[in-house]
């Protein structure tokens, strides 16, 4: 077979330039991950709290709490 070779060096610097595009849409998306996941870890603790009063938290946990 006879491969017209501009069209197919077109075809690979397209596909490359597809993938670097892809590649980069994934780094965002675990880029926007990570940070969902710092914020719910720094979350955590304050949802684990019950609150006492107006004026602050109480460290013990929900969990250990109910009687």
């Amino acid at each position: 077979p006879s491969y017209n070779q501009p069209s197919e060096i077109h075809n690979v610097a397209d596909l490359i330039e597809r993938a670097q595009q892809t590649i980069e849409r994934v780094q965002r998306i675990i880029k926007r991950v990570q940070q969902t996941i710092e914020g719910a870890t720094c979350l955590i603790p304050i949802l684990n709290c019950k609150q006492t009063g107006p004026t602050g938290l109480n460290t013990e946990r929900m969990e250990e709490s109910i009687d």
